[in-house]
């Protein structure tokens, strides 16, 4: 008797899902300070004014003891004082001008690291060093660098130092900063979810790897080594890989979004999340959709000065700008 049977709707769906290309990624476009986490706002009296039943002088005290911290961790694992002049806009820029050379007993302290350069002209294309790539010395902290951030140890230094910081900041922005973590880790978890929904039927229980990839990337004014320092310090690295975040301090934000789209697939989709005009500025010169986060009161789930603060902000607002 023959073995063959009719196939059942469910491994036909199953099968079907499998050999169908997965869907196009979506990447969330962060800016870091006043979005992601309150700094600059704190030195500068910003939040003070928005917030003026906040402790008097406080936030400015944390606000410095914080810039102390980002510049002292930069400085003493990830080599931005010796970098300084060598800044890149990402750590792909810095690993085009890397030989490749072998770091296992290479001796930081003992090299020249090269000429001082300035990189005012056009930004480099991620494989083409360019004339404004840092020398291979440069590139091979800049290399080191990444595998300590990647390897989690700025967040092992950190953490000791920084915890009661964190703390006494996150209680002060009406727990911002828990909520940034909740936020992104909400993104990472249900945006899929939401995404293939409305990408048509629900999927076969063994199809979960055709859900659309959510990809965090971080765009920020400040240099590329306090940025990832500063990732580490408020606890957001493990959601933004090395690579993933950019540097617009030179070459501005609207070339950084350029960039970002020109590596990603064509049928990526995009939103750009941030407090500055700059950023939403570049978002529309894209086409790509923009929320604005405000650190102003919410009224009605809105900021009085337009924009939403990101204690308010939901993965159901963030997948309304994509359309669902």
């Amino acid at each position: 008797m023959g073995g063959g049977g009719t196939e059942s709707p469910d491994s036909k769906k199953a099968r079907t899902h499998a050999q169908a290309p997965p869907p196009p990624p979506v990447v969330l476009v962060w800016d870091i300070d006043e979005t992601l986490v309150i700094f600059n706002s704190l030195q500068n009296g910003e939040w003070e004014r928005a917030h003026p039943d906040s402790g008097a002088g406080e936030a400015q005290a944390l606000g410095s003891q914080w810039s102390s911290a980002v510049l002292d961790l930069a400085d003493s694992h990830l080599f931005y004082k010796q970098l300084e002049t060598h800044g890149v806009m990402s750590l792909e820029n810095a690993a085009a001008a890397d030989d490749g050379r072998d770091l296992a007993s290479y001796d930081f302290d003992g090299d020249v690291v090269g000429r001082i350069q300035s990189c005012e002209g056009p930004a480099p294309a991620s494989d083409d060093p360019g004339p404004c790539s840092p020398p291979p010395e440069a590139a091979y902290r800049y290399r080191e660098a990444h595998l300590r951030y990647s390897l989690g140890l700025l967040a092992d230094a950190a953490l000791p130092s920084s915890d009661r910081l964190w703390h006494a900041t996150d209680t002060l922005a009406a727990g911002w900063l828990t909520a940034a973590q909740g936020l992104l880790a909400a993104c990472l978890a249900r945006l899929p979810v939401l995404l293939g929904a409305a990408l048509g039927p629900p999927l076969h229980a063994g199809a979960r790897d055709h859900l659309p990839q959510v990809r965090h990337v971080a765009v920020t004014s400040s240099d590329l080594l306090p940025s990832l320092a500063k990732l580490a310090l408020f606890r957001l690295d493990r959601f933004f890989a090395g690579r993933d975040v950019l540097s617009s301090r030179v070459h501005g934000k609207l070339e950084c979004f350029a960039r970002l789209r020109d590596r990603f697939p064509g049928s990526a989709a995009f939103v750009a999340i941030g407090d500055g005009r700059e950023e939403e500025a570049a978002a529309a010169a894209l086409g790509w959709p923009f929320i604005k986060v405000s650190l102003g009161r919410c009224t009605l789930g809105r900021a009085e000065k337009g924009g939403v603060p990101l204690t308010s902000l939901t993965v159901m607002e963030i997948a309304g700008a994509l359309g669902i």
